[in-house]
């Protein structure tokens, strides 16, 4: 039900490029969210029990790596008789660096309202915790970077701490290489 409702297929039907953009936002979103959802249970349920951590995060590396995501839109593709070029190249990793992008423009600032500091801090957290998650961090480091150095030299990163805040946690978990 969950992979239903934020699958890569929504973007098969989108028509638009902002479409296509609000769909992968979608589907950040949701991971976001069941991120959070999973691990509240897992604190106040579970006892923060090591098997049920492993099983959480086995669960999140399978949608994060386009393992659910692939399945859901092969069979939706069967059903519809279609094969999108674009869908094939959305993935999960491609969505999580313009999340990453949008969330840390200024424009994106000045329409959806000024994010505190301590909510925006929240949000890096949980999008690094999706980073881990992923395979294929090689194609997420050269993606981030290019809209990193894009943010930066148009001028439309709405704050530099928090650009810097995102380096740092992305280093954290995965080295001094990043």
């Amino acid at each position: 039900p969950f992979t239903n409702s934020i699958s890569p297929a929504k973007v098969a039907a989108a028509s638009s490029p902002s479409a296509v953009m609000a769909a992968d936002m979608e589907f950040v979103n949701g991971a976001l969210c069941l991120y959070r959802r999973t691990n509240h249970l897992l604190c106040h349920c579970f006892q923060s029990s090591s098997q049920m951590k492993l099983c959480m995060v086995t669960a999140l590396a399978a949608l994060m790596n386009g393992t659910i995501s692939a399945q859901h839109t092969q069979s939706q593709e069967r059903q519809e008789g279609t094969k999108d070029a674009h869908l094939q190249s959305t993935t999960p990793t491609e969505m999580l660096v313009v999340f990453l992008d949008r969330s840390l423009k200024k424009d994106n600032k000045d329409k959806a309202g000024s994010a505190s500091d301590v909510e925006m801090d929240a949000l890096l957290s949980d999008a690094v915790f999706l980073f881990n998650a992923i395979r294929d961090k090689d194609l997420f480091a050269e993606m981030h970077k290019e809209a990193l150095g894009k943010r930066l030299l148009n001028n439309r990163s709405a704050s530099i701490e928090e650009e810097k805040s995102l380096i740092v946690k992305l280093k954290v978990a995965q080295g001094a290489g990043f």
